[in-house]
């Protein structure tokens, strides 16, 4: 089956028919379908970072304030955060209201993630921090939402950096977030 063409918009319902019977993992967005990265390295770099996101705020909290996305694709209801994307980890303090949402991304999903859906991301009332998680290196962006509700945006790269997340009380430290994580480039500069 010829992979889905890019420029035509689905409906979720067409995406979810499609995905049931497609040969490789595709993502949606804004009524599109994006390839995902296949390669078995972003996958397992893809599925360390979420998991060991989850696992440091399980321990920091004690409590579960977060979920994580079984299937890491766009779109997928269970996770959705709208019908036109999903985050792949989120913290909520009240269900189906996150206040802390992350997002881990590839080279095939960063231009989708940090821009419809990142913007769709911060239209959401109950979202007060964004995290865009890079996988290819140590490096997150965190956009935080105002008291004058703007965001502001911090850059940070490196082993060495804290996340903090004031919204919930909690730091988390770059070395925990991407524990067993094989780099494709030995981040020797970032350290």
């Amino acid at each position: 089956m010829p992979f889905p063409d890019p420029n035509r918009r689905y409906t979720p319902a067409e995406y979810f028919a499609i995905e049931a019977v497609a040969e490789e993992k595709s993502n949606y967005l804004d009524g599109r379908i994006f390839r995902t990265m296949t390669a078995t390295g972003n996958e397992e770099r893809r599925d360390h970072i979420c998991l060991n996101i989850r696992d440091a705020l399980q321990t920091l909290s004690g409590e579960t304030l977060y979920k994580v996305s079984k299937a890491p694709r766009m779109g997928e209801p269970e996770n959705a955060l709208n019908s036109q994307g999903a985050a792949d980890v989120a913290i909520y303090r009240t269900p189906s209201r996150p206040l802390v949402v992350f997002d881990v991304i590839s080279p095939n999903t960063e231009a989708a993630v940090r821009g419809s859906k990142a913007s769709l991301h911060r239209k959401r009332e109950s979202v007060q921090q964004l995290v865009i998680v890079g996988q290819q290196l140590p490096e997150i962006e965190v956009y935080l939402r105002r008291p004058d509700e703007c965001w502001s945006v911090q850059y940070m790269v490196g082993l060495n950096e804290t996340l903090e997340m004031p919204f919930i009380g909690m730091s988390l430290p770059f070395k925990e977030i991407y524990k067993r994580v094989q780099f494709p480039v030995e981040p020797y500069i970032y350290t």
